[in-house]
């Protein structure tokens, strides 16, 4: 299972990333944003709102790069944040050629939205992959 952890930045927020395969790294970037938009972890978000179910968002990007493909499903979440103050709470994935299909289940729960966040940047963005693990470094304006 993969992993994050924040780091320091100065007047923004930093996250590193770590995953066993590309579609985990994905998926635990968007589990870092949803901590840093609700304060919780996503595990918490889920217990909470029980069985209820969420809105469904899909998105198709095609794949130039995984650092592209990662900005751009980050930044499409944080637009939905924004204009419709949804809640992200799971994601699923799959990737077919040079495309990934992904489904986002939000819901209509702004009372957990804690923090702004304006974008995923690409500060320092580079996605690295050494012995079966990837790993990346992700800076959000906030």
């Amino acid at each position: 299972m993969g992993s994050y952890k924040f780091i320091d930045h100065t007047a923004d927020v930093g996250v590193e990333v770590e995953a066993k395969s590309i579609i985990e790294l994905f998926s635990e970037t968007v589990n870092a944003l949803i901590n840093i938009l609700t304060e919780l972890p996503p595990e918490e978000i889920k217990a909470r709102i029980g069985k209820r179910k969420g809105i469904k968002e899909k998105m198709i990007v095609k794949k130039d790069s995984w650092e592209n493909v990662i900005l751009d499903l980050l930044n499409r979440i944080i637009f939905l944040v924004d204009t419709k103050k949804l809640v992200p709470i799971s994601l699923y994935i799959k990737e077919k050629k040079n495309t990934y299909r992904f489904l986002i289940e939000m819901i209509n729960e702004p009372s957990l939205l804690k923090r702004e966040i304006k974008a995923a940047t690409y500060h320092n963005l580079k996605v690295n992959e050494e012995k079966n693990i990837y790993r990346v470094t992700i800076i959000f304006d906030i």
